[in-house]
């Protein structure tokens, strides 16, 4: 992808979650904020886009953190019954990819979301609890 694109979506990204996407846990202007703040803001566009929801509803759909078990973002749609469970990075460069350790972190995180309860040590791990889809 080359760093015009790359640009562009940095910039509709903070169009549509600048003040929205929770960074209490990054200092404040640094290249390191900004990075978190677009790898969040990514997670939380792939959600708006496949459950259809608003920015702000999206927003807070994003579980990253220390202790996500490699679930950046999470929405359960009750009406077609359809989890969408996001891992997302933001590469500046765009030339960016999941390593195996990374997948095998989202695969494992996913497996105690659905199946087990969440660590209780996380404020965001355990805020995924609340999209697990209800028994059938």
């Amino acid at each position: 992808m080359s760093i015009l694109h790359v640009n562009q979506i940095d910039g509709a990204l903070h169009r549509l979650f600048d003040g929205k996407i929770d960074l209490n846990d990054s200092q404040s202007g640094s290249p390191a904020s900004e990075k978190l703040f677009l790898s969040r803001a990514l997670a939380a566009f792939a959600i708006m886009q496949l459950g259809a929801i608003s920015a702000d509803e999206a927003a807070l759909a994003v579980t990253d953190g220390t202790g996500d078990n490699g679930i950046d973002a999470l929405h359960y749609d009750r009406l077609t019954k359809t989890m969408y469970v996001v891992q997302a990075k933001w590469h500046s460069d765009g030339n960016g990819a999941f390593d195996r350790a990374d997948m095998l972190k989202f695969t494992k995180g996913f497996t105690v979301t659905v199946h087990k309860t969440p660590d209780a040590g996380s404020a965001r791990n355990a805020a995924q609890s609340q999209f697990r889809p209800p028994p059938p």
